[in-house]
């Protein structure tokens, strides 16, 4: 269920920034979202957690 909602909220992002859905897409859904089926809910919450954290840090550091 998690996952769809992070599905839902990439597809909002990629009208909005192509720059910054290449970024979610490398970080967040290919090592994030694609693992959901191997993970517990818990595991899969701090691994988007996480992952979502490394991509606010590159945005604030001024990648984008």
């Amino acid at each position: 269920m998690l996952a769809l909602l992070v599905q839902k909220r990439y597809s909002k992002m990629a009208r909005e920034d192509e720059e910054f859905v290449k970024l979610i897409d490398d970080s967040l859904v290919e090592d994030g979202v694609y693992k959901v089926e191997r993970l517990n809910d818990e595991a899969f919450r701090e691994l988007i957690r996480k992952q979502f954290l490394d991509v606010v840090g590159i945005s604030d550091e001024g990648f984008l």
